[in-house]
């Protein structure tokens, strides 16, 4: 059964995903928010993504004012959606200018190993839009 893209049972499924995913201790440490604008509802929500030596920290979704990050990305709902769809990826997105960053784009780029592996837990959640 497929779970609604931002809704509490994805944030809760993500979070499991992610825990697992980011479970050993590396030198790997960052906040990121997505901005995702222009959701079906008419509403903006960001997601918040923090990672501390390797280890997942935080996941969390809302709307209104994004929390500070180390970097922000921001852009359409249906930018989202190909990605998590796979019809797009995320160095592809930042490099076109799909999305837009917030904060250094050479460390950004540095981080896309830790993104790509976010990006396939969201690919392996049979998610509805």
């Amino acid at each position: 059964m497929a779970i609604q893209f931002l809704s509490k049972e994805y944030e809760a499924k993500m979070t499991e995903l992610l825990k697992a995913e980011f479970s050993k201790p590396s030198n790997l440490s960052c906040a990121f928010c997505q901005i995702i604008k222009g959701c079906p509802d008419g509403q903006d929500r960001w997601v918040l993504y923090g990672v501390d030596k390797g280890i997942m920290t935080n996941f969390s979704i809302g709307e209104g004012e994004a929390p500070a990050a180390q970097y922000r990305v921001r852009g359409p709902y249906k930018v989202y959606v190909d990605l998590i769809e796979g019809r797009l990826d995320g160095k592809t997105s930042l490099i076109t200018k799909k999305l837009a960053l917030e904060g250094s784009m050479a460390k950004a780029l540095g981080m896309l190993g830790a993104y790509t592996r976010i990006e396939k837990i969201q690919r392996s959640i049979e998610t509805s839009f």
